[in-house]
């Protein structure tokens, strides 16, 4: 199975695209989105994540993420600031085609009035994308068994590893409302990605293959419901590069054990329960829970589209955890 998994990368690359981000929890990885969603949310803060898909393969392919936010002291409540990020990602698909990959973010955040602000940003970033031609292939049987002198019927050319530089830039909006003695609050934000403008080159097979950009677009929203001291949160995600495009959609709830939307998240305890759909790929079932600064959110895809006929593609898990400073 391992070797059919490679191929089917290896494949994908050969016809000028490549497996680019995907998580099922995109909101909790903001830069995934857009540059323009650096450091909205704290002064500093770290967010990681781990995923694998098709957990059945014996050999799943995983993506780790991290990231880190900071933003720049404001003089001033009513002026902009910046916010800077670092995200780094690895990729590994059948333990022998990885991708590194380091980027650097940078926003400036805008207040239009009290309520809302506006954000522009870019990211820079550096990769590198390895194969190890391990394991056994089919031009390596020699009739009675296989031959590891015999070299792959694959060809890479010599493209063993190779790196590319990538670029991007993003715009956002937020809007946040809240009426204190009601203990109610409204959040809305939208966020506007391009990645790989600079259509880097990302194929072992074919030197002159790029890699298509990739836009990407969030809606999301909180909106407190005080009479049960709990919050739903809808989330719209919708991501293309060609030929693929995915849609996310759907909600979660949270329930304060303490604190609420007012309180310092140093005082917040939340308990929440997501469900979503990726429109004919996938259900996705979410848990999430909030002590105080750290975020644990836990994702599971159940595949309904046609790879649910076979077993080793079904599936997937996704842990993010974050933890922001005051």
């Amino acid at each position: 199975m391992q070797k059919y998994l490679l191929l089917l990368f290896i494949s994908a690359v050969r016809f000028g695209f490549a497996q680019d981000l995907h998580l099922s929890q995109p909101d909790l990885q903001p830069l995934v989105v857009s540059p323009a969603l650096c450091a909205t949310n704290a002064t500093f803060e770290i967010q990681g994540a781990h995923r694998q898909q098709w957990l059945a393969a014996g050999a799943p392919f995983q993506t780790q993420l991290l990231s880190v936010h900071a933003r720049s002291k404001k003089v001033r409540p009513n002026e902009g600031y910046l916010g800077f990020g670092l995200q780094v990602q690895r990729d590994l698909a059948a333990q022998s085609l990885s991708h590194n990959a380091l980027r650097l973010h940078l926003a400036y955040h805008l207040p239009l009035n009290r309520n809302s602000f506006v954000s522009a940003g870019i990211n820079l970033g550096f990769g590198q994308r390895a194969f190890e031609p391990s394991g056994q292939w089919g031009g390596q049987y020699n009739g009675l068994s296989f031959d590891a002198n015999i070299l792959p019927s694959v060809s890479l050319q010599n493209r063993y590893a190779f790196s590319y530089l990538d670029a991007g830039l993003g715009f956002a909006y937020a809007y946040s409302r809240g009426v204190a003695r009601e203990k109610t609050l409204s959040k809305v934000l939208l966020g506007f990605g391009a990645h790989h403008l600079n259509k880097p080159g990302f194929s072992f097979l074919d030197a002159s293959a790029r890699l298509h950009p990739r836009i990407a677009f969030i809606a999301q929203a909180e909106l407190s419901l005080a009479s049960v001291h709990s919050a739903l949160e809808p989330l719209l995600f919708y991501q293309f590069q060609s030929p693929a495009q995915e849609l996310l959609l759907g909600f979660a709830y949270k329930h304060y054990l303490k604190g609420g939307p007012f309180s310092r998240v140093s005082n917040v305890q939340s308990v929440g329960f997501g469900l979503y759909t990726r429109l004919q790929d996938a259900m996705v079932l979410q848990f999430k829970f909030q002590i105080q600064q750290l975020k644990l959110a836990l994702a599971y895809d159940i595949t309904v589209s046609s790879f649910a006929k076979a077993p080793q593609l079904q599936s997937a898990f996704e842990l993010q955890l974050n933890y922001s400073f005051e």
